[in-house]
């Protein structure tokens, strides 16, 4: 939640696939804040990122990550929304022709 930021948040040597087919409009959907349900996905739907979506958070490091999808998916691979004190390193991701692999929110 917003007045309580996740704080210090590590992950590394992660590989994760996703089935793909996301939407450019999905980067910019008001994604609704989740004070219940938290942090079952299914709740809020299509994320903006294919891969992660940090929103919130105070302290983040990533490195060594691998995000791959089977198919095309037109959002960035790396969503951050409100997210301070961030490192990412060896983000291995695709995009599609015109997509950024990271975007950076507020």
């Amino acid at each position: 939640m917003k007045d309580e930021p996740v704080r210090n948040v590590w992950l590394s040597n992660i590989r994760l696939y996703f089935k793909g087919g996301g939407t450019k409009d999905l980067v910019h959907k008001n994604y609704r804040e989740q004070g219940t349900n938290y942090p079952e996905p299914k709740f809020a739907g299509w994320t903006p990122a294919y891969g992660l979506y940090a929103r919130h958070v105070e302290g983040l490091y990533v490195r060594d990550v691998t995000f791959r999808y089977e198919r095309p998916d037109y959002r960035p691979a790396v969503v951050l929304d409100d997210v301070r004190d961030v490192t990412l390193k060896d983000i291995d991701a695709p995009t599609e022709t015109g997509v950024e692999q990271v975007v950076r929110l507020n």
